[in-house]
């Protein structure tokens, strides 16, 4: 009484289970040999199970659907040098594109630098003003209002561009 209360234990839900892995490695069997195959079938049986196959259904099994199947041919030469020359001339491109780009880089770096020196510059004759200024005092007589300017301008002629500013 045993064994036929475990063989009633096995639920539909099993069967279907076992029945999908079948019908899955039917169909992986099935899928390498297309290549070589003219045409594949697909059959149903009477209890539902579905296979795709390189031979006609058996008997017992339904044919849903035949597709003719022709393998990919093979490129010819003329195809394989088009795509060994596309393929040459898109990496010829991407290292014209890259090298663009470095020349680019490097014009903006020395655009940079040039920037600062002439700002460098700018600012060596600002402290040479003041510097004349300072030797001029007693000629000029600057009361220290303008003396403050001055010193703001120089600060703000030697002032980088390009660094954060700090406005309090």
């Amino acid at each position: 009484m045993l064994p036929a209360a475990g063989l009633a234990a096995t639920t539909s839900t099993e069967t279907n289970h076992a029945m999908q892995r079948f019908v899955l490695l039917l169909c992986l069997s099935c899928l390498a040999a297309p290549a070589a195959a003219e045409s594949l079938y697909r059959c149903e049986g009477e209890k539902g199970e579905v296979s795709i196959q390189s031979d006609p259904c058996p008997r017992g099994m339904r044919q849903v659907w035949k597709r003719e199947v022709t393998p990919d041919p093979e490129p010819s030469p003329e195809e394989l040098a088009a795509r060994a020359a596309a393929r040459a001339e898109a990496e010829r491109a991407a290292e014209e594109a890259r090298r663009a780009a470095r020349e680019q880089a490097e014009a903006e770096a020395r655009e940079r630098e040039h920037r600062q020196e002439v700002r460098k510059s700018e600012c060596r004759l600002a402290h040479e003003f003041q510097d004349r200024a300072a030797t001029l005092d007693d000629v000029l007589l600057l009361n220290e209002a303008q003396r403050q300017r001055l010193r703001d301008w120089v600060i703000e002629t030697c002032r980088d561009p390009d660094a954060p500013r700090a406005d309090y």
